[in-house]
């Protein structure tokens, strides 16, 4: 299953409007992506520069079906729109050679 390019920073923008702390089973849920995926999305968020986030508690699972026992939760604090703005999409810059 593939992500569409920029999917982190639309799940960015969502969280500020849910207006609590997010784990991965919410945005599993609202974005229709997998449990690996949405996890995956939150470390990216952590790490981007220009998106200020600050984790929140560790919540227990609930799910049966899961090897982990807990998760962690995070929120967006703010979102630099100028610096995402100049970043360069690389998958758009090659060119194919005839």
């Amino acid at each position: 299953m593939n992500t569409p390019p920029g999917l982190h920073l639309k799940i960015a923008e969502w969280m500020p409007e849910n207006g609590e702390v997010v784990s991965a089973y919410d945005i599993a849920e609202n974005f229709g992506i997998t449990i690996r995926q949405s996890r995956a999305f939150l470390t990216i968020l952590e790490k981007d520069n220009a998106i200020e986030t600050r984790r929140g508690k560790v919540m227990p699972i609930t799910c049966h079906n899961s090897h982990r026992r807990s998760t962690r939760t995070i929120k967006v604090i703010s979102i630099d729109r100028d610096t995402i703005a100049q970043r360069r999409h690389h998958y758009n810059t090659y060119r194919h050679v005839l």
